[in-house]
């Protein structure tokens, strides 16, 4: 498969897991800009990235582009990138955080989601909760600068 191809079945994953989650109704009532489900549908597109070889695998096929479409897939690219900035300021990788993200995406309170990942980051890394979570609220938020002000707290 091209680049495209594979990313493409990633994108079909993204939906299938939208359709798993058991919160997403009351976060979908919300304005598409709402930060609580920006922060949903990032943290659904995380998980559709890091999980979608097997996916691909049990389709018949091979995921040979994971590493550029966990880096750089199209489907908010921003706020994906900033979620993977947060958990490596936590000193994890998001690969292997999949399974954690994927249980949170699938079974949490989602109208709490930057809770749920907030508290699961904290308990990883022995850094306090409330700089992680403050962290995830402002993936969405335009100004950078204040976003890495943010991420800068969580080990401080």
């Amino acid at each position: 498969m091209t680049r495209d191809e594979e990313y493409a079945l990633e994108s079909l994953w993204h939906e299938i897991w939208h359709n798993r989650q058991t919160g997403m109704d009351a976060v979908v009532a919300l304005p598409s800009a709402h930060p609580v489900r920006r922060f949903a549908e990032t943290l659904n597109q995380a998980v559709a990235r890091l999980t979608y070889p097997r996916f691909v695998d049990r389709l018949g096929g091979q995921a040979t582009h994971q590493a550029w479409v966990l880096n750089s897939g199209y489907g908010y690219a921003a706020t994906v990138s900033r979620l993977w900035r947060v958990i490596q300021e936590c000193g994890s990788e998001p690969l292997d955080l999949a399974g954690d993200l994927a249980t949170i995406n699938r079974a949490a309170d989602l109208l709490e989601g930057t809770r749920h990942v907030a508290t699961m980051l904290a308990r990883r890394s022995g850094y306090p909760r409330s700089p992680i979570q403050a962290a995830l609220d402002a993936l969405a938020m335009p100004d950078e600068t204040r976003f890495l002000t943010l991420v800068g707290a969580i080990r401080s």
